[in-house]
């Protein structure tokens, strides 16, 4: 899911945190942005049982259609025709335990 998406599709009381993030990310809550984010993620999606985010274990949400490409499009290329082969053979599935 693209940011644009993920910002349209977002509860009104975290629209804020998405907006400016530099005035919520507290340095000793969060180690990186990346965990800022990871944890906004969750709390997003947590009653949506498609989209729902884990991230141990990525629901097929994630691993397929546009979801897919947009992650894979954001690492490095030699893992991207790699990952595309594994993830075409599991639309549909369960999810994949990434831990």
């Amino acid at each position: 899911m693209d940011f644009v998406t993920f910002r349209r599709c977002t509860r009104p009381e975290y629209t804020e945190q998405l907006d400016h993030p530099e005035e919520f990310i507290d340095s000793e809550a969060y180690m990186s942005w990346e965990q800022f984010f990871t944890e906004l993620l969750r709390k997003i999606t947590e009653n949506d049982s498609l989209r729902q985010y884990q991230k141990s274990r990525l629901k097929p949400y994630y691993m397929q259609g546009m979801a897919r490409d947009r992650i894979i499009c954001a690492m490095p290329e030699k893992l991207q025709v790699y990952l595309r082969s594994m993830t075409d053979s599991v639309e549909g599935s369960d999810p994949v335990d990434i831990s």
